[in-house]
Order: C-alpha cells, then sequence, then structure tokens
C-alpha cells in the first residue's frame, strides 16, 4: 500500500475559522466520538494549521458547524463549507471548501452505535446539509 506524501501548503490555505471553547458550542443535531485521521488535498496529507495529527476526537453536527473537538487543536468547518461525505474503509469522508479548494477529512466513529448505522446517519445528515447550501447559493 502506498502511504501519500505529506502535504504542507500552508501559505496557500488561510487559517482556519475559528473554534469555539467547548463550553460554548452550539447544540449538536448529532455526535460522536471517533478518531481524526486527517485531512488531504488533492488526494495528499495536509500539515498546514494543525490539520496533520491523528487521535481522538468528538464530532458534532449544528445547525452552524461540523466541530471536531482534539486535542491537538480543534477544527472547525462551517455548514456552508460542507460539500458532501461518503464511507471509505469503515470510516466517514467528509468534503469541505477552504480557501477556494476542497478537502476532506476523514474520521472514524467509534460510539456504541452499530458502525454502518452511525456512518450512515452522518453521511446522510452532511450530504443533505450540503445540497441544501447549493440550492441556496
Amino acid at each position: 500500500m502506498k502511504l501519500p506524501r505529506l502535504f504542507a501548503r500552508g501559505p496557500e490555505l488561510p487559517p482556519l475559522p475559528p473554534a469555539p471553547k467547548v463550553s460554548e458550542l452550539p447544540e449538536a443535531r448529532l455526535q460522536s466520538t471517533g478518531r481524526y485521521l486527517g485531512t488531504t488535498l488533492d488526494s495528499e496529507k495536509v500539515s498546514a494549521h494543525g490539520l496533520a495529527g491523528h487521535g481522538s476526537v468528538r464530532v458534532l453536527l449544528s445547525d452552524d458547524a461540523l466541530d471536531v473537538v482534539r486535542l491537538a487543536g480543534p477544527i472547525r468547518i462551517p455548514v456552508a463549507s460542507l460539500r458532501g461525505a461518503r464511507h471509505q474503509d469503515n470510516a466517514v469522508v467528509i468534503s469541505w471548501e477552504h480557501g477556494g479548494r476542497v478537502l476532506e477529512t476523514t474520521l472514524r466513529l467509534t460510539d456504541e452505535t452499530p458502525k454502518g448505522d452511525k456512518q450512515n446517519t452522518w453521511v446522510r445528515k452532511i450530504s443533505k446539509l450540503a445540497r441544501k447550501q447549493e440550492e441556496t447559493a
């Protein structure tokens, strides 16, 4: 298996949107625990803005954003930036736009719901929000 090259295009990507404190996160429509597996751009790992580190996460989807809370630093993906989601290798891959580029963030969800059910729910909800954004644009 060929591993992706580390892709450090920091200067080409603007800073990520600031994430609120955990105590100030909006009410979640959906939440889960899991593992952050990384973010890619053009199929290569992104290391800019703290996006390289793997680790445990709490993931929350609200009307405002998809928030990935992790020790390496939170990631906030505004709903307006979501482009869709899909299943891949027992994980959820979320497509989102940032700085005019489409990034893909991969999460492996690990709470007690059967994996297929949990992943289907996340893919459906994110894809629905992404479609709604396209319709209003």
